[in-house]
């Protein structure tokens, strides 16, 4: 079974993990429920390892993932694979620029070369459909000449953790059937262009650790298939548009550690397919109710910590068995006053709580220490009586355990810690307590 024998020539699937074959140390086909994936062994090191695939005229699917391969692009190796539709080559460390001869692979739709060390500059690709360049510290990425011509087929761009220059250009329009845009990590400047608003069949939209700056547009409303909006850790400032609300299909949305201020939209609440809601670390104001809030909310994450929201208690209040998916609830310093609720009991998929920093009285309900994710749960900096039970369940879903209770006035011995904890770190009345078990 080689090569040269021709064996292979109708291919239309070659596959490759290298670190499996030569384990293995034979030749191997396997059959997928649509193509073949031939499995053979290269020599590792070899620097003509991609001189049999030109023999594969036919070839339509390519993947090289994770194979350790090192040096240039093998262009001229696969000159004669004119009818490739498929090349993913990430996770090698390739330290190689991209070749503008790309291009010219008219068949090519899937281009992956995530993590590969590439260098130099990305080039103009405008046959792509999907193109993810990501995790390329040193691959520069000039929007306004990346948008300066048309990408008409372009559906999935991934450019995280690259070293973008400039600012989005209004010319971001030019990839006009675009669905998934990726770019966070990438230092981005400058405003957020109401251009994104044009690109009418985005679903998927993460423009996160930036330094983006200005408002939220109010034309964010033109993004009606949007689902994931994230927009974490920039300098976003001034108020979450109620435009937003018309963007009916949003199941995410991130706006954390911004500067965003004025009064949050009511009617985000009545976004139903919303499920991750968080706006942790910003200057938002305004007056809710936990009615409000769940009430016509199916949510998987709520985080309003660090706001200055005004959360009312509706002590009435019963909360359905939807809310059984929520896992994180953050409401540190959200005002809310009276008791801890006891509907949160009925959250049980809870891993983290953090009700911290407000102006709750009472006991602690005992079932919230019963909820069997639980993880992380910050009482502190509260007015908070009573005593605790003798021991405490906190699982290991969080990256560590932690019962957070300082600043109450709580009485009577500290709990027992988790026998299967590693880290808990208990803090009640301005004391401190580390306990790792082994």
């Amino acid at each position: 079974m080689t090569m040269r024998g021709h064996r292979f020539r109708d291919l239309k699937c070659f596959s490759l993990t290298l670190q499996v074959v030569y384990r293995l140390g034979e030749e191997k086909i396997a059959a997928t429920g649509r193509q073949f994936i031939a499995l053979m062994t290269l020599p590792m090191f070899s620097t003509n390892w991609a001189e049999p695939i030109s023999l594969l005229a036919n070839l339509r699917e390519l993947s090289f993932s994770d194979c350790s391969i090192s040096g240039p692009f093998p262009l001229h190796e696969f000159h004669n694979l004119s009818r490739l539709s498929l090349l993913r080559m990430d996770s090698n460390p390739m330290i190689s620029q991209i070749p503008i001869q790309l291009a010219t692979f008219t068949s090519l739709s899937v281009l992956d070369l995530n993590n590969c060390q590439l260098q130099g500059s990305m080039p103009y690709l405008p046959q792509l459909q999907y193109l993810d360049v990501s995790v390329n510290k040193d691959l520069i990425v000039n929007l306004l000449h990346v948008f300066d011509q048309p990408w008409p087929k372009l559906q999935f761009l991934s450019i995280t953790l690259t070293n973008v220059v400039g600012t989005i250009p209004s010319s971001v329009s030019n990839a006009s059937s675009l669905v998934n845009l990726l770019a966070s990590h990438c230092s981005i400047r400058g405003s957020f262009p109401d251009s994104i608003s044009n690109l009418s069949h985005l679903k998927y939209l993460d423009l996160s650790n930036n330094y983006l700056n200005g408002p939220i547009p109010y034309s964010i409303s033109n993004l009606r298939n949007l689902q994931v909006l994230n927009l974490n850790e920039n300098d976003l400032h001034g108020p979450i548009p109620k435009s937003i609300c018309e963007v009916s299909s949003l199941a995410t949305l991130l706006v954390t550690s911004n500067n965003l201020d004025g009064s949050m939209p009511s009617c985000i609440f009545k976004l139903r397919k919303l499920q991750v809601f968080d706006i942790t670390g910003n200057n938002l104001k305004g007056t809710l109710s936990f009615r409000s809030i769940f009430l016509e909310l199916n949510p998987v994450w709520i985080s309003f910590d660090s706001n200055f929201l005004d959360i009312k208690i509706d002590i009435n209040y019963s909360l359905t068995s939807k809310f059984e998916r929520l896992q994180p609830l953050g409401l540190q310093r959200c005002n809310l006053k009276g008791s801890i609720p006891t509907f949160i009991c009925n959250m049980t998929e809870l891993y983290r709580l953090d009700l911290s920093r407000n102006n709750l009285r009472g006991s602690i309900p005992s079932c919230i220490f019963k909820l069997p994710h639980l993880s992380f749960l910050d009482l502190s900096n509260n007015s908070l009586e009573g005593t605790l039970p003798p021991s405490i369940h906190l699982t290991q879903e969080y990256p560590f355990s932690a019962l957070l209770l300082w600043r109450n006035k709580l009485r009577g011995s500290l709990p027992l810690p988790p026998k299967m904890s590693r880290v808990l770190i208990c803090r009640i009345m301005n004391s401190l307590v580390k306990s790792r078990m082994k």
